[in-house]
């Protein structure tokens, strides 16, 4: 199995279940090899019921189907992309990373956006975003106009 190809269809998974279920979460994935033709199976789950999405080589994907919670499994998280992080938060950053701080108290990836006097951090796998002033003052960029006529001449 093509992983990039995999990715590409568990993300796809991912969109279509949280449209009717905010909140679920991914839980597995299985695919039975042996048999031509068997679908890929994504399990997610919310509050009350895991979900079953079927994906099927040629046709794409079935409606989702509500089955009791399977014991013993805990989510997967899935990492949000950086134009979804962006999407998030509320001013256009001049400078964008991706960190995991070796910290025990990070228990995420953080997408980190600057711009201006302020940062925007991103959980990669929650989506919660923290807001915090830089404190660094926002310089404007001068134009040949504004430039002192002394600074200008050598």
């Amino acid at each position: 199995m093509n992983q990039d190809h995999f990715l590409n269809i568990l993300n796809s998974a991912h969109e279509i279940i949280l449209k009717q279920y905010p909140t679920a979460k991914f839980m597995n994935f299985q695919r039975d090899l042996k048999l031509l033709g068997t679908p890929w199976i994504f399990t997610f789950r919310n509050e009350k019921n895991d979900i079953l999405l079927k994906y099927f080589d040629g046709t794409g994907f079935a409606a989702p189907e509500l089955v009791g919670i399977t014991l013993g499994l805990q989510p997967i998280p899935l990492l949000i992309g950086l134009t979804d992080a962006k999407k998030m938060i509320n001013f256009t950053p001049v400078s964008e990373a991706l960190y995991w701080a070796l910290n025990p108290n990070v228990i995420e990836p953080i997408y980190v956006f600057t711009g201006g006097d302020q940062s925007a951090f991103v959980g990669a796998y929650d989506g919660a975003v923290t807001y915090v002033k830089t404190g660094l003052p926002v310089v404007p960029t001068a134009t040949p106009a504004t430039v002192p006529p002394a600074l200008t001449t050598l």
